[in-house]
């Protein structure tokens, strides 16, 4: 038994697990090397069956010095999820030299891939890739989903795994709508503008769910979708208003800060 002791105060003296970040350490611990962190909420269930898989991927490099398997919990670090645009869980993001590199990891969850990420990512020169690059990389990479443009974009695109995550805390303006619609074509100049003026709001969050998609069919009629676009905003999860105004850019935020307004008073 004593080579089993020596394995046991090894692995004791070497924590193989992902480092939890803190606001207080983030910053220094990601400032040097290559950092994949995995930024989560505890009640999210598709943090919950990631959880194991994350833990095997930073077991697989606990001798890889130069790449650091780590996470945050966003109900606990806020101030970090912020700063990083974190607006669902959980959010997959690279860094290399304390630099984020490239958009969010939008490939498939297993243990191979995210490995294999992990691997490509530590090869590339430290410089931050530009939006454009990570979407090329991303429709490479065979076993991913090529994300979609609108990870670009400043409006959140919503799917029936996020909807409730996202709509669930402060105020979330949602546009449901279909590509082929020339009235949501001739609007979504205006609201990915709508986007991009919220897009450091901490508790205003602007999105849309394509009701076209397979997947999202259920979500549009549960919410009652009956023509496109149709503009709701929710608050704290609940459906409070329909928006029925002009939509340009400025009467859309007039709309939405009218009713972060009434949260505050």
């Amino acid at each position: 038994g004593s080579e089993e002791a020596a394995k046991e105060e090894e692995a004791s003296k070497d924590p193989s697990g992902p480092l939890l970040y803190t606001t207080e350490n983030f910053d220094a611990a990601i400032a040097t090397g290559h950092h994949f962190v995995k930024f989560f909420a505890p009640w999210c269930g598709h943090c919950q069956r990631l959880a194991p898989v994350w833990e095997k991927l930073a077991e697989s490099f606990s001798s890889t010095p130069r790449i650091t398997i780590g996470k945050v919990d966003c109900t606990d670090q806020r101030e970090i999820c912020n700063k990083y645009g974190v607006r669902g869980y959980p959010t997959l993001l690279w860094f290399t030299d304390g630099q984020q590199v490239g958009e969010k990891y939008a490939g498939d969850r297993s243990l191979e891939s995210m490995r294999t990420f992990a691997l490509d990512q530590s090869k590339k020169p430290s410089k931050p890739v530009q939006a454009s690059d990570a979407a090329a990389a991303a429709s490479k990479s065979s076993d991913s989903t090529p994300s979609p443009p609108q990870q670009q974009s400043s409006v959140l695109s919503l799917n029936e795994d996020n909807f409730e995550t996202n709509t669930g805390t402060g105020i979330t303006l949602v546009k449901f709508f279909a590509p082929w619609c020339g009235h949501c074509k001739k609007m979504a100049g205006a609201y990915e503008q709508l986007g991009a003026q919220f897009s450091e709001h901490p508790t205003i969050t602007i999105a849309e769910v394509d009701c076209t998609a397979q997947d999202n069919r259920e979500l549009c009629s549960q919410q009652q979708v009956k023509s496109f676009p149709t503009i709701l905003l929710y608050k704290g999860g609940v459906n409070v208003a329909n928006y029925d105004g002009d939509r340009s850019t400025s009467d859309m935020a007039q709309f939405v800060t009218g009713h972060s307004k009434h949260e505050e008073l």
